[in-house]
Parts: structure tokens; C-alpha cells; sequence
């Protein structure tokens, strides 16, 4: 993300990309669908303390602001949010302007070396089946979406994937891990 962001040009001399990409599996949200999640993250923890309280929370209210949400403290925030993953990216105006592989297609980035790097086993298949059955053709479904329809038979080829006992041993476990990684 640093490097695709035009505020961080000049601002570092080297940088390492490991373990996750911001680029990749799903496009970065843009602002409005980030601020439609917020919304409905605001709905939820509006239903949930009406529950708690004995209070009835109209549909698509929400918190009356951001300072309602803001005075709570951040236990009982994560505890009504319900949150199990860490906020991603959006695409602000400010910070990230654009898609990260756009800023990278136009050779746009921070010039910088860059060192890569991985663990071995980024990402379980799972992850790429998106909770649907563990099956050659649903891999490919979910490995469809970062590389496209036309590179998937010879995909699944070079990785080793011929049957469906592969979709859970190490041949599925390097695709989704590569998938994961990205362009890190």
C-alpha cells in the first residue's frame, strides 16, 4: 500500500512485502463502498446495544454519529461489532487514490527495491474456496477471480492440481498461498 500511495514518494529507500499484499484476491473497496460497510457495522452495533439496553433501534439507523461511536470504549466496541479481521484499505482520495495493480500497471509506484518474501503456508485453500466444498472445480472458481478464466487450466497444471484429494494438500495449500501473497 505504501508503495501505491502518492504521499509516501521520496519518503523510504527500500521496502519489503511479506505476508499479504494490498493488491490481488479482491479489488480495495472504494470510499463509498467502505463508508456502506461503516454504515451497516453501525446498524449492527446500534441493534445490539438496543438489545442490552431493552431499547427498540429502528432499520437503518444506526448510531446517531460517529461521536456516539467513538465514546464507546474499544472493548465494548469489538465485543458488539463482532469483528474478526483487521479493517482493510479503501480507496480514500488521499492516501490510495487508485487500485493499487493500476498505480503498478502505470509504473506509478515508489521506485524502490523491493524485497519479497513468504512463509510456507500463507493461506489455507479454504480461503479461496470462499466456505464451499473442497472440490477441484470449486478451487478454480475462487482461483478464477484473481487470474482469470483463460489461465486457469494451465494454472492448476503447473501447480499440481489434478484431483480433489490435491484441493487440501500442499499443491492446493501453494496456490492459495501464492494467491494470498499476490503481488506482494
Amino acid at each position: 500500500a505504501l508503495m501505491a500511495s502518492p504521499l509516501c514518494q521520496g519518503l523510504f529507500a527500500q521496502a519489503m512485502g511479506s505476508s499479504g499484499s494490498v493488491m490481488g484476491f479482491k479489488k480495495v473497496a472504494t470510499q463509498k463502498e467502505a463508508e456502506e460497510k461503516g454504515v451497516q457495522l453501525a446498524q449492527k452495533i446500534a441493534e445490539k446495544m438496543g438489545k442490552e439496553t431493552g431499547k427498540k433501534v429502528k432499520k437503518n439507523v444506526g448510531m446517531k454519529n460517529l461521536d456516539d461511536l467513538r465514546a464507546l470504549p474499544a472493548e465494548k466496541l469489538m465485543k458488539l461489532a463482532g469483528v474478526r479481521a483487521v479493517p482493510v484499505y479503501n480507496i480514500d482520495g488521499y492516501f490510495m487514490k487508485e487500485q493499487p495493480e493500476e498505480v503498478f500497471a502505470k509504473g506509478e509506484q515508489t521506485k524502490v527495491p523491493l524485497l519479497i518474501g513468504g512463509n510456507n503456508q500463507e493461506m489455507t485453500p479454504w480461503a479461496v474456496l470462499m466456505d464451499k466444498q473442497p472440490t477441484v472445480e470449486n478451487l478454480k472458481a475462487g482461483a478464477t477471480a484473481t487470474f482469470g478464466e483463460e489461465n486457469t487450466e494451465e494454472l492448476f497444471r503447473l501447480y499440481g492440481i489434478n484431483s480433489d484429494k490435491d484441493v487440501l494438500e500442499q499443491p492446493g495449500v501453494n496456490l492459495a498461498s501464492d494467491i494470498f501473497l499476490d503481488y506482494s
